[in-house]
């Protein structure tokens, strides 16, 4: 807590939640190696304390064993089968499953999560509500050099957040948005497509394996 600075922490134009600091802070010596996902660094306290979204990540709750295994749908990529699964916000304090977990090998993992503006959000706008999903690799270690830069960061981190397929096909796009889906975007990475596919009081996604197929002119190419 002393190594914190004062000034940043205190000027009224950073607009940070004091208690949200603190919770962070306490989390490092925790276990918790924080400061990632990237891409952005918005969502789930240990990521930043500064952040939209001030819930517990799933990742982190897991570390901590403070996610029973009921709010997990939890899965190896072998056995992905165009699935629906409906999934609850982390801002929200509510029953069901919290995250979408697909373990690629034994030091890799996808993991998907809802994020909506509530309880534990802070000035989350309405373009920021959507299904995230980011890759987390445990042989990378969590590097803090010019994290600041978010998009543009030249760091390694133990995990980051995918993009948006054909992202630049909206009516709108901005980086920032870029690894927000909305109700129909998909989301493909190591095999695995992740696609939101409704949207109500929670959201409902589907996992399937992205297959590929020959094409003579080209090669393989997915579909």
């Amino acid at each position: 807590m002393n190594t914190a600075n004062g000034y940043w922490l205190t000027n009224p134009d950073n607009e940070q939640l004091i208690w949200a600091w603190m919770l962070h802070e306490i989390g490092h010596p925790m276990g918790l190696t924080g400061h990632f996902p990237i891409n952005p660094y918005q969502y789930g306290i240990m990521a930043n304390q500064g952040g939209m979204g001030l819930g517990l990540n799933s990742w982190d709750s897991l570390i901590l064993d403070w996610i029973l295994e009921s709010q997990v749908f939890c899965i190896d990529s072998k056995n992905v089968t165009n699935q629906n699964i409906k999934i609850v916000p982390a801002e929200r304090e509510q029953v069901g499953i919290r995250s979408v977990m697909i373990k690629l090998t034994e030091s890799k993992i996808i993991v998907v999560e809802s994020h909506r503006s509530d309880k534990w959000s802070h000035n989350m706008p309405l373009q920021n509500n959507g299904v995230m999903a980011f890759l987390v690799d445990t042989t990378k270690n969590t590097d803090r050099r010019d994290e600041n830069l978010e998009f543009r960061a030249h760091l390694d981190k133990t995990g980051k957040y995918l993009t948006v397929e054909n992202v630049l096909a909206r009516k709108f796009y901005e980086e920032r948005y870029s690894t927000i889906m909305y109700v129909g975007d998909t989301i493909s990475a190591e095999g695995i497509q992740i696609k939101f596919v409704s949207s109500g009081d929670n959201d409902t996604i589907q996992i399937d394996r992205k297959s590929t197929r020959l094409n003579s002119s080209h090669g393989y190419i997915s579909y």
